[in-house]
């Protein structure tokens, strides 16, 4: 129970999260990072929330791989070209493993896609619906 402890301090730890800032973004600035430190760590504030992640990582966490072999719909894979946190290999695996899926990479691009080059994202996702869903998409002009 402490060394479960012990790793869930050490996500609350803000040199942790500025490290991992650094590799979930591409080219991401210092004061970027410390931003997004900030916005990472308010999970981390709640006075509940070391106990909830103890009794999580006890429980062995989760895990879908078993689930995967029930996706029948057509799916869309959207993954960052330069993601340092997961490997693009488990991007390449699940879109093997998903009969209906089609990946889509975005050069110059980390571990958050959609926050990262969000433009990007939203014309795949609109892409995406436009090909596989039988409906109507209608854009809305950010001006």
């Amino acid at each position: 129970m402490i060394t479960f402890l012990s790793q869930v301090l050490l996500l609350k730890s803000i040199p942790l999260r500025l490290y991992v800032n650094f590799l979930a973004f591409n080219g991401i600035s210092l004061d970027t990072s410390k931003d997004w430190t900030n916005v990472g760590r308010l999970h981390c504030l709640y006075p509940w929330w070391e106990d909830a992640t103890v009794n999580f990582m006890i429980s062995g966490g989760y895990s879908v791989s078993t689930q995967i072999d029930q996706v029948k719909q057509k799916t869309l894979i959207i993954w960052g070209e330069d993601d340092q946190i997961i490997s693009n290999k488990l991007g390449v695996r699940l879109h093997c493993e998903l009969p209906n899926a089609i990946i889509r990479q975005i050069p110059d691009c980390g571990h958050l896609p959609h926050v990262e080059r969000a433009s990007s994202v939203a014309k795949l996702i609109l892409e995406f619906i436009r090909e596989n869903c039988n409906i109507e998409v209608q854009c809305v002009s950010q001006h």
